[in-house]
């Protein structure tokens, strides 16, 4: 068995706000052994993680930073009932399972039953929902049905990634670099700045992901190439611009970029012997031997969105507008055996806009709700080869229309009374050509 990854990391650079007079304020006093106070917007308001009376493990900068969360999969041994892995056949898709329930399909005409949002957009593929990022505010992870909070209809849970948003008032520069076993080097940085007198502020973030693979290549005699499958090669950024037109107007403009070229990613060959004692062992004697038959991976994902918060005399609306593209080509070895592969390369264009309006009341009364209306399209041509040969091609288009709400009342006596509803409309419209024999220069079926 191969050692396990080691690696360093550091903070190289962090400056934290200070104050008119240019010292540094005072940091509150904490007990030894306290709770993190972590703040959610699992309902749409702010409120602390332990008072939200929902299914809800959050984690905050202090916990981040101290269990090394950059990305969605390092979740998967943090979170009670949550299993996260990367795909066996994508560097850049997530399965996660929520209390049993998830989605191990990559296929383009299958929904998630857990939502992926990064700072209220969601994330139409799994492909793509790997990402890194530095000065995460925190990451909350709900689970059970979402359907009366958020835009997506998420019948099993959701994970929000909640970015730090620019500061109007200090600057702030954070960073850190991770390097371990297999040549891993990994560098992250983020920088905040205020201007125009605290009436609008820059932040800028960007990460860079770098490791050989774990996965050694074989030819047929179990003999190894030099090859290596299983790495990480992904560079990403983030923009945030923010502005504050008025003591109840909020305005921010996002945009992020992540480009993968990790190469192709590898299950373990296994040989099963049948009878009495059946048992499977890897079929080169060694679970980080395989042939590598494929190459070519790639993925690009980016997205904007502008996000508007207005203060009302009796409630909070924001608006999210949000675009977002992803290409990748995925290449898939189904048995990684040198010599006799048997291979699909998947690939897909993707685009998705979406819109939702959130209304949340205000105050600290008995009563407290939010309702909220959403939209989404997505537009999806995949395309995908078997053995080498064209299988099909494919053409979706979706729309999704949705209206919820939520309201709770509390009691003197410490019980919350909750209802909330949702409607509904999907529409999925899908053209397919379909090459049969699979080498025909022309689609047979369409």
């Amino acid at each position: 068995m191969k050692p396990a990854q080691v690696s360093l990391w550091c903070i190289v650079g962090a400056l934290a706000a200070t104050s008119a007079s240019g010292q540094q304020p005072a940091a509150p006093a904490a007990s030894v052994g306290a709770l993190e106070e972590v703040v959610v917007t699992a309902r749409k308001r702010e409120e602390s993680l332990q008072a939200a009376p929902l299914a809800v493990s959050a984690f905050g900068e202090a916990s981040l930073a101290r269990q090394q969360i950059s990305t969605v999969v390092d979740l998967n041994l943090a979170v009670p009932s949550v299993l996260v892995t990367r795909t066996g056949g994508s560097s850049t898709a997530a399965q996660i399972f929520i209390r049993g329930i998830g989605q191990d399909s990559l296929g383009f005409n299958s929904e998630t039953p857990i939502a992926v949002y990064l700072d209220d957009v969601y994330m139409g593929r799994v492909q793509g929902t790997i990402v890194d990022f530095i000065d995460l505010e925190r990451v909350e992870v709900l689970r059970g049905p979402q359907g009366t909070l958020y835009g997506r209809n998420s019948t099993a849970g959701a994970v929000k990634y909640v970015m730090r948003r620019p500061d109007l008032q200090h600057p702030r520069f954070v960073g850190d670099v991770t390097v371990g076993s297999y040549n891993r080097a990994d560098v992250r940085a983020s920088g905040s700045m205020p201007f125009a007198d605290g009436k609008f502020a820059i932040k800028a973030d960007v990460a860079v992901s770098n490791q050989d693979g774990y996965v050694e290549g074989v030819d047929a005699t179990g003999k190894k190439t030099g090859q290596d499958a299983n790495g990480v090669d992904r560079k990403g950024g983030r923009v945030a611009l923010r502005w504050q037109a008025s003591d109840v107007l909020d305005f921010e403009l996002a945009v992020d970029m992540t480009r993968d070229r990790s190469g192709v990613q590898l299950s373990t060959p296994i040989t099963c012997v049948s009878g009495a004692n059946s048992q499977c062992e890897p079929l080169y004697g060694d679970p980080y031997l395989a042939g590598i038959n494929l190459s070519g991976q790639k993925s690009d994902s980016s997205g904007a969105s502008l996000r508007i918060e207005w203060g009302l005399d009796w409630a909070n609306l924001k608006s999210v507008t949000a675009v977002r593209k992803l290409e990748f080509t995925d290449p898939i070895d189904l048995n990684a055996v040198p010599g006799a592969p048997l291979t699909i390369m998947s690939s897909n264009d993707q685009n998705q806009w979406s819109q939702e309006f959130q209304l949340t009341s205000k105050g600290s009364g008995p009563w407290s709700w939010v309702a909220g209306a959403f939209y989404f399209h997505e537009e999806s041509k995949p395309d995908s080869t078997f053995l080498g040969a064209r299988r099909n091609v494919d053409d979706q288009t979706a729309d999704s229309f949705a209206v919820y709400g939520e309201a709770s009342y509390g009691f003197a006596n410490g019980v919350t009374l909750t209802a909330g509803g949702r409607w509904t409309q999907d529409k999925k419209d899908i053209d397919r050509l379909i090459y049969i024999p699979m080498a025909a220069a022309t689609p047979s079926i369409s």
